[in-house]
């Protein structure tokens, strides 16, 4: 019996096609549940951080975050039709990135290791599994990421016009959310690849520069309590409800700094769960040998999330930054594992479905977040 058992997953390990099933019926999966929880959104008159964050403008004057809001609020849509058009926008981006996944599994025969890696629960099936986190301004950057990812993997090179046109949406990504300014090294590195360069200065100079002053943003127009209600003035004036947007992203504008790094200490020690959490994340990218043969470019990936750590408290979203960034980048080369872990149909299959973490909030008491207990909710909700 168990030379049988042993025989049957020596086939499944083998068998292409129930890689490429598994695969793609996760991935599938987790694409129905993000637009399911996102085309909710409208109907609920808005989400305080679903679109709240995306709606920060600049009605009380310029301010951090507000460059995607104030094109938004400016478009001649008002009320519902406004946030159709931010929630067509965010599945647009997750579909983008969505499809680069699996023409890349397909590129890479679906081997169980990269299976692991991009249907990982902390890569992009994490925004389907927290049924909280909607979409948020990180997409953005990923986006970007993905783009430049594309032409080099499909060597479709259109020169200058595509290097001046990442420039124009890194801008765009890092003056809309700060939190963008951390893909900065995931940014040169494939910018570099796709000019074929061990790095490119020109261009990394540009992209430090517009960080650089996007750092300067974000430190001097912080704005207060009379910016957030201009900005939720702004947002009522779209005849948006102010209960389902402003009470969120838009408030925290207001706080003070010592008030969010109260908040940030408050959530220790169930926090420090989050390091076996970033430790489980990244283990299938461990295994890769992309990380031994630039090991450089990713400390300064890890540096580049690092502060995140230190100034906001949505942990899980961090990881997952780091997690997107790293994955993007082995995807466009062949790579061999040192270890055979994730070669394991049973292994992969259990760490692509089975587990998760929520994006905030203790992760102890956040309930069981993964592909399996997703189903289980949408079984017992129908």
């Amino acid at each position: 019996m168990t030379l049988l058992i042993l025989s049957k997953f020596k086939k499944l390990k083998k068998s292409e096609s129930f890689r490429k099933s598994f695969a793609l019926l996760l991935l599938v999966f987790a694409l129905i549940q993000f637009l399911y929880n996102l085309f909710r959104i409208p109907g609920r008159g808005g989400d305080n951080w679903g679109t709240g964050e995306w709606l920060i403008n600049y009605g009380g004057g310029f301010i951090r975050r507000g460059f995607f809001g104030e094109i938004l609020l400016n478009l001649p849509f008002t009320g519902a039709h406004t946030l159709w058009v931010l929630i067509i926008f965010q599945s647009w981006l997750f579909l983008m990135i969505w499809v680069y996944f699996v023409k890349t599994l397909a590129r890479l025969n679906y081997e169980w290791p990269y299976i692991a890696i991009i249907c990982s629960p902390f890569s992009l099936c994490f925004l389907a599994w927290d049924r909280y986190l909607y979409a948020r301004k990180e997409l953005l950057g990923i986006a970007i990421l993905v783009l430049i990812a594309y032409k080099i993997v499909y060597r479709s090179y259109s020169g200058k016009f595509f290097l001046v046109l990442i420039h124009v949406l890194y801008t765009v990504a890092v003056f809309s959310s700060e939190v963008n300014l951390t893909l900065l090294p995931g940014i040169i590195y494939l910018l570099s690849v796709y000019c074929k360069k061990t790095i490119d200065l020109f261009h990394s100079f540009v992209l430090v520069v517009i960080s650089f002053s996007a750092v300067l943003v974000s430190l001097i127009f912080q704005g207060d309590k009379s910016t957030s209600n201009s900005i939720c003035k702004k947002i009522i004036d779209e005849q948006l409800d102010q209960s389902t947007n402003c009470m969120g992203a838009v408030s925290i504008i207001g706080m003070p700094i010592k008030e969010m790094i109260s908040i940030l200490i408050g959530s220790y020690p169930a926090s420090f769960a989050y390091l076996l959490i970033g430790f489980i994340a990244l283990l299938p990218l461990f295994l890769s040998s992309w990380i031994a043969q630039n090991l450089l470019w990713f400390y300064f990936m890890v540096l580049g999330v690092l502060p995140l750590f230190l100034i906001g408290w949505d942990y899980g979203r961090w990881i997952f930054i780091l997690t997107m960034e790293i994955t993007i980048c082995i995807t466009l080369t062949k790579n061999t594992f040192g270890n055979k872990f994730f070669s394991s149909p049973i292994n992969t299959v259990i760490y692509t479905f089975a587990i998760g973490t929520g994006h905030t909030g203790d992760p102890l008491k956040n309930g069981w977040v993964s592909g399996f207990s997703s189903i289980l909710r949408r079984i017992m909700n129908f």
